[in-house]
């Protein structure tokens, strides 16, 4: 169950494991006439011992013979895009990254046990040694015997449509395809500290989720239903498993 990883993360910061965050002040800009604010973006500071990386690996391709632990990950849009995978608790540094043609494929595999989240970014800004939490996230897990478990998380945001498959004998299926990203009511939208890019504002506090942000929780609830993705911590599971451990994610045209 992948809602725990979000919760979890929320329920232990100010444990000792988890990293003590230095924010930085919140910018105003004008987009559209519209005051939209600017995504809180700030250093890590994570304790001895930790295991988060300090350095991101650059992908080509791992190698796919069919059977390999991993995501086949698909760009939807027509132009390249980047995708970043993060390690739970380090949001600092990605783990690795993949730059994907349009309408083309990648295999990125992993190993038993980890778990983390796949975003959409740019190079300039999720390389830069700040957290950059806004946008959807593709979260996922392996347990010891390589059983997989994904869901769409859209709680931190959301920057465009991401839906997946399970490529085992089950074909379980989540996400969404929709584009909710346009005319979204005031107090829906934030801009991405690193891109400026507008997207939808995340649906709860990222330091309480208790405090909602109504206007973008209703919004994606008013398009999508609680079914398809996370839109906040209090309606279903929409986790998926793959026997298998192998899963098909499709990013569709988003903002970066």
């Amino acid at each position: 169950m992948l809602r725990s990883i979000f919760t979890f993360t929320i329920l232990v910061i100010t444990g000792s494991t988890f990293p003590v965050v230095q924010e930085t002040s919140i910018a105003v800009t004008c987009a559209s006439n519209l005051a939209i604010p600017v995504e809180v973006s700030g250093a890590c500071y994570y304790p001895s011992g930790n295991t988060c990386p300090t350095i991101a690996q650059k992908l080509t391709d791992d190698k796919d013979d069919g059977r390999s632990r991993g995501l086949v990950v698909q760009n939807k849009d027509i132009v390249s895009h980047t995708y970043f995978v993060y390690k739970n608790n380090c949001d600092c540094m990605p783990v690795k990254y993949i730059t994907i043609p349009g309408n083309d494929m990648r295999f990125v595999s992993f190993s038993a046990g980890f778990q983390g989240r796949m975003t959409r970014g740019t190079e300039s800004a999720n390389l830069n040694g700040k957290y950059h939490l806004l946008g959807t996230w593709v979260e996922f897990s392996w347990d010891t015997d390589g059983t997989g478990w994904a869901d769409v998380s859209l709680i931190k945001g959301c920057d465009g449509a991401v839906d997946m498959v399970a490529l085992d004998e089950n074909g379980a299926k989540t996400g969404f395809s929709d584009n909710v990203l346009s005319n979204a009511p005031t107090g829906s939208y934030k801009q991405k500290a690193g891109s400026g890019a507008v997207v939808i504002m995340e649906t709860e506090s990222r330091t309480d989720p208790a405090i909602v942000n109504k206007a973008s929780r209703d919004w994606l609830a008013g398009k999508l239903g609680y079914a398809k993705a996370y839109i906040d911590d209090y309606h279903g599971h929409q986790d998926i498993c793959s026997v298998n451990g192998r899963f098909h994610i499709n990013f569709y045209k988003g903002r970066h």
